[in-house]
């Protein structure tokens, strides 16, 4: 099943400001290179994960799918 350009450059646009966001404060807290790297995406996938009320993983694929 193919998706939508529109919809693969919309989530790709959201994931990307994310990871500047948690990129900007884990710079703030004093993380940098390789580690700050791998706390992006280990945060970025345990907010998608455990998002307070949703499971916006499930909730995105139930949408986008």
């Amino acid at each position: 099943m193919r998706r939508a350009v529109s919809t693969v450059l919309t989530e790709a646009t959201v994931i990307g400001a994310i990871s500047v966001l948690f990129y900007y404060i884990l710079l703030k807290l004093g993380f940098k290179g390789l580690v700050n790297s791998f706390l992006i995406g280990f945060l970025l996938h345990l907010s998608f994960e455990y998002f307070p009320k949703r499971n916006l993983n499930e909730w995105w694929c139930k949408k986008t799918f």
